[in-house]
Formats: structure tokens, sequence, C-alpha cells
């Protein structure tokens, strides 16, 4: 390989992960007005604990809610929603877990996907609420133990 081509492969990388960042971004401004118009309220953005990010933390009434959000701009590989692996999911939980210890909160937690598709001027939004088939529950001493929703 030349160097030019080492610059040129370079340079179509950080294109690459350039427009991937921007879609992501892209994907949480629509996400989150979405989970707005359908009556949540905003409680952080990109919320940050040690090494792992929760990309929107909303309530409701009942629910402290944990979101990630997941943008494709295209699905020949699957909807954006199972890429959330059950490492990423476990983050979540560990960083949703300290939020709820620090904040207090007297609500239950519960984890949302909401899959995002931008595709040739097409938009669609897809809320999964409970997507990881768990919530945490506080228990009566404050500790948290795991529950399936089976």
């Amino acid at each position: 390989m030349h160097q030019g081509d080492v610059s040129a492969t370079l340079d179509m990388t950080v294109k690459g992960m350039s427009h991937n960042i921007e879609l992501g971004k892209q994907g949480e401004v629509l996400a989150k007005n979405y989970l707005l118009a359908n009556g949540y309220t905003l409680v952080e953005e990109n919320w940050r604990w040690h090494h792992h990010e929760v990309d929107l933390i909303v309530c409701n009434d009942i629910y402290m809610v944990f979101v990630e959000v997941k943008t494709r701009s295209y699905v020949i590989f699957g909807e954006p929603e199972v890429f959330v692996t059950q490492e990423k999911q476990q983050k979540i939980i560990r960083a949703a877990n300290a939020y709820m210890l620090k904040s207090k909160s007297p609500k239950d937690a519960r984890f949302d996907i909401v899959s995002v598709v931008i595709c040739n001027g097409e938009t669609s939004v897809k809320h999964l609420p409970n997507a990881y088939g768990v919530s945490r529950v506080k228990s009566v001493r404050g500790n948290w133990s795991k529950r399936s929703r089976f």
C-alpha cells in the first residue's frame, strides 16, 4: 500500500466516523422530541457515570426511564435496536443504578430503546418500552434486585 492509499483510507474512515456521529446526534434529537411529544419529561441528556453513558433519561408519572437511542441509515443488517448488545445493556443498567441511588428517586427504573432510521429523506422512530425484558426495582431497604418481566 502506498502512502497516498493510506491517507485516502484514513480520510474515508474519519469521514465515516464523522457521518456516524452526526447521524447519532440527529437520532438522539428525534428520539428526545418523540418522547417529549408523548408525555415524557426530559431529566438528563448524555448522562455519564464512569465510562458508561445513558443517551436520555426521561420520566413519566410512574417510571424513571433510561433510554438507549440507536440510529441507522439502513436496515440491511437488522433494525437499529438489535445492535443494543447484552454488554451495552449491562453498562446502562449499572449507570442507571448509580443514577437512581444518587438521585434518590422514588420511581421505579425502566429501560427503553428508541430505534431511529434515517434513510433517503425518510425518518422512522420506534419506541420500545422495557426493551431489555428486565426492570430494576428498589426494595424497601434500598437494595436493587433484578426482576424478569416473564
